[in-house]
């Protein structure tokens, strides 16, 4: 009896064994099923094929379990179905993805972590995409699941291209220096954090929020949003510039419509040909097309020196022409003139100062030229309060003040400039002014003529108009040599007097224009 009970119980335990060992292969056998390469291949193809309604092709794939479960893939790529252009939508030259058993085995491929190598994404933009896409996505996500959740993705020195709809604009290139995203699935947004390397100026973009999901039909209504620093930024690369530029701000939106608000310092902005460096702060929202890289500004709050700026315009491409061009609207009002001579000029210091208003149209052309060779400005200002920085020239102008008024021998009379204004149009470097007119007690002078900035040359004409009759400018014998021609130059209650301002802005010189005939046709306009 009590070997017939040992044997049963042998038998009972080496039966059991025999069953819990089959079980065991069994279920191996059928993990090994699932975690086999051709399965996970078919399972990624049909997961990928589906979330992004493209023809998915995979060359090579690879599967391994020691000793943690490893996934590796090559030339993937993702195209639109029936896409008559033959680059497919996204590229990934290498995969490597990492996971647990349990992580792989459950309803949701639950991925540790996924490096791709060589990722290029083309997004096209459709001509006939609608906002209404964006609600089709979000039905069309809701009514699908895909059980995939990667916990980190990183894919440094990934390229993005964007093909406008409109044929007549570039391509947009955007080159990804580092990428890490966090908590990544096919139905939601994941948060990103990224290095994009600027290109003009050059530097780098670190930007950290959230993208996605990808737009199946229209790539160009994918859904992202981030706050972004820029720090020290070269501005020498552009024709005509210098500086070093920060700027930080957020941005949000569709990658097609990005809307961006934010802030630039630039301490030591300055024109190339002048030297004077000055503080430039912006305040700024602007609608970017990342399609394109058209941006369209918003209201922009500039601070030059002591003057507030405010502009507004675009900045806009041209397929086959490089760079851009800027078109601003520009508005001063109780700035400093003193802030806008410091740029424009070579002299150490302004040529005035007094408070200044002005409104203009700006324009920098598209084309591989200096800076005051592209740009081009249509307006017209105020000076109020004025008043010239050199000692010579405030004594003259005050000298004009006092003949002006019949007082040459008063030393207390005589003004500053109390007025000053006109029209300025600058091509090609040449600032051409119009119905320029500036007054002092006593006198009023108008001026037409060009100032030409490189090299630095004033040639102004105009009249000089004054209450006193020419013999009340001067004294004694000379007084009286003048009354025979007070008939001849007085007109309308006052004196006018041909003028010309000419030289350079550091040393004008000033003197009578009795032989230019332009001058004496002309001489209505300041009736």
């Amino acid at each position: 009896m009590v070997r017939v009970a040992r044997s049963n119980a042998r038998f009972k335990t080496w039966h059991v064994v025999l069953f819990t060992s089959l079980a065991v292969l069994l279920i191996a056998a059928g993990v090994g099923l699932r975690l086999s390469a051709p399965h996970l291949k078919k399972r990624a193809l049909a997961i990928l094929g589906d979330r992004f309604d493209a023809d998915v092709k995979i060359d090579s794939f690879s599967a391994s379990l020691y000793p943690n479960p490893h996934i590796h893939g090559s030339g993937i790529y993702i195209r639109k179905h029936d896409d008559p252009i033959d680059s497919p939508e996204i590229a990934i030259k290498e995969l490597d993805a990492t996971a647990t058993i349990k992580g792989l085995f459950g309803s949701v491929a639950d991925i540790k972590r996924v490096t791709l190598q060589g990722l290029h994404i083309t997004i096209r933009k459709s001509p006939s995409g609608t906002d209404d896409d964006q609600d089709d996505q979000n039905s069309w996500l809701r009514k699908k699941h895909y059980p995939v959740d990667v916990h980190e993705l990183v894919a440094d020195n990934a390229q993005i291209t964007i093909v406008p709809a409109n044929p007549d604009k570039d391509p947009q290139e955007y080159f990804i220096q580092k990428l890490t995203m966090h908590s990544v699935g096919l139905e939601r947004a994941a948060t990103f954090t990224t290095q994009i390397r600027n290109a003009v100026p050059p530097g780098i973009i670190d930007c950290q929020g959230h993208f996605g999901p990808w737009h199946p039909v229209d790539a160009g209504k994918t859904p992202l949003d981030a706050n972004y620093t820029f720090n020290k930024a070269d501005l020498g690369v552009f024709d005509g510039i210098r500086g070093t530029l920060s700027s930080k701000g957020k941005f949000g939106g569709k990658l097609e419509k990005i809307e961006v608000s934010g802030t630039t310092d630039t301490p030591d902005f300055a024109l190339k040909d002048t030297g004077h460096p000055m503080a430039l702060h912006t305040d700024f929202s602007a609608t970017v097309d990342g399609t394109d890289g058209d941006t369209y500004l918003h209201p922009v709050r500039a601070t030059l020196g002591h003057s507030v700026i405010v502009a507004s315009g675009a900045v806009e491409g041209k397929k086959g022409v490089p760079g851009k061009q800027i078109t601003l609207d520009a508005t001063v009002n109780n700035g400093r003139i003193e802030d806008m001579l410091r740029l424009a000029m070579k002299s150490d210091k302004p040529m005035m100062t007094g408070d200044v208003s002005l409104h203009s149209k700006i324009v920098i052309e598209r084309k591989k030229a200096d800076i005051l060779d592209r740009l081009r400005l249509d307006g017209k200002f105020e000076v109020a309060n004025g008043g010239f920085t050199d000692v010579g020239i405030n004594k003259k102008v005050k000298e004009l003040s006092r003949k002006g008024k019949g007082e040459p021998e008063n030393q207390n009379a005589g003004s500053d400039v109390t007025n000053l204004k006109g029209d300025f149009r600058l091509v090609d470097a040449v600032l051409a002014m119009r119905n320029l007119n500036f007054s002092v007690e006593g006198a009023q002078v108008n001026l037409n003529g060009d100032y030409a900035m490189k090299p630095q040359r004033l040639d102004f004409h105009g009249h000089l108009f004054m209450q006193a009759k020419l013999s009340q400018t001067t004294t004694g014998f000379k007084s009286w040599l003048l009354k025979p021609f007070d008939p001849f130059f007085r007109k309308g209650g006052r004196t006018s007097i041909p003028i010309k301002v000419t030289g350079n802005p550091d040393h004008p010189a000033f003197g009578l224009d009795l032989f230019n005939h332009n001058n004496r046709d002309d001489k209505k306009t300041g009736d």
